[in-house]
Order: structure tokens, then C-alpha cells, then sequence
């Protein structure tokens, strides 16, 4: 029984490091869309934009410089570029922090909390409120059709953290794992 009660303990103080996707791990060129993802650790990253028709320069991939860089080009409507990610398994995040290198058109940060609401927010939101409890985080960056600017957005070290269950949890299975144990103890 003090074996089990240690493991608990142990569960309960056990510390989540922070992960840093920094693209060094991808090799110059290597692309995203909205199915095949970017895939480092146990995080997947998607991205979607607008193309002229045929496509001539828009597309998501790691630079020279291994950052990740999404550029659409569609001048006669509405131009985007967005990326978006979440953990491979579904589970909840933290965003602390990232790098915008570059933003042509007007951006905004997108999240999607555990609880299913939508926020936006800015690069100082991050770290703090619903920015630590996400299942889905993005940056969307848009230009009105028409304008010779194409939508480019360049990211680099997206500071992440797994969200542990909450040691409330912990504490509310170890307290009922001792109450069956005392009721199991008192039936011999």
C-alpha cells in the first residue's frame, strides 16, 4: 500500500516540460497542407491557403533558415495563409509563446479551448487564460482581394506544454482508493 501511495505522490508532483517547435528538425523545403501535417514530437502542424489558378508561388514549407513559412497568392479574392496545431492524441495544451518573423496581411491568433469556445488573441496573450487549456491554436493572416500583397506568415519557436490531468483528479482517485481499502479492511 506504500508503494501505491508513493506513485501517487510521485504522479501528483511530477513536473510537464515545455516543447519548442523550432522547424530544425525538417529538413529545407519540406511542406504542410491541410492533410499531411508537419508532425514534430506529438504535435501536428497544418496549413491551409489561397492559390492563383494554377498555382504559382503559394504553399507552406520549412525555410533555408528553419522556419515555417505559409504564402498565399490569389489576388482576385480574398487572400489567406493560416496554420493551425494540435497534439496527435487530441489532448489539451498550453501556448506560451512563438516567434512572428513575418505577417504581409492583417493576423490574428486563433485558439480552440478544451471546452469547445473559439478566442482570438495576440502574441502578449499568450501564456496566461485560455491560452493554457487548448485543443487546437493557429495564426490566420488575411489580405482584401485585389491587393498585389500577397498573405505570407513566418513562424518560428512555438513554446508548447502538455496539460497533465489536474492533481485534483489525482487526489479525488487516491482519496476514494483509500476509502475502498478502509471499507475493504473493515468487511475481513
Amino acid at each position: 500500500m506504500r508503494h501505491c501511495f508513493a506513485v501517487i505522490l510521485c504522479l501528483l508532483t511530477a513536473q510537464v516540460s515545455a516543447y519548442t517547435i523550432d522547424f530544425e528538425e525538417f529538413a529545407p523545403g519540406e511542406t504542410a497542407g491541410p492533410v499531411t501535417p508537419l508532425v514534430s514530437g506529438e504535435y501536428e502542424i497544418r496549413a491551409d491557403y489561397q492559390c492563383d489558378t494554377p498555382p504559382v508561388n503559394c504553399g507552406a514549407q520549412v525555410t533555408a533558415g528553419n522556419t515555417f513559412s505559409v504564402f498565399g497568392d490569389q489576388y482576385f479574392f480574398d487572400i489567406y495563409a493560416e496554420f493551425d496545431i494540435s497534439r496527435s492524441d487530441g489532448g489539451v495544451f498550453a501556448v506560451h509563446s512563438m516567434d512572428l518573423l513575418l505577417d504581409t496581411g492583417v493576423g490574428r491568433l486563433t485558439g480552440t479551448t478544451a471546452g469547445g469556445a473559439s478566442i482570438t488573441g495576440t502574441l502578449a496573450d499568450l501564456g496566461q487564460g485560455d491560452w493554457l487549456n487548448l485543443v487546437s491554436f493557429g495564426y490566420y493572416s488575411s489580405n482584401p482581394g485585389g491587393t498585389p500583397i500577397p498573405a505570407i506568415i513566418e513562424v518560428d519557436n512555438i513554446i508548447l506544454e502538455a496539460v497533465p490531468i489536474p492533481a485534483s483528479v489525482w487526489l479525488f482517485g487516491s482519496a476514494l482508493a483509500g476509502l475502498g481499502w478502509l471499507r475493504r479492511r473493515q468487511t475481513v
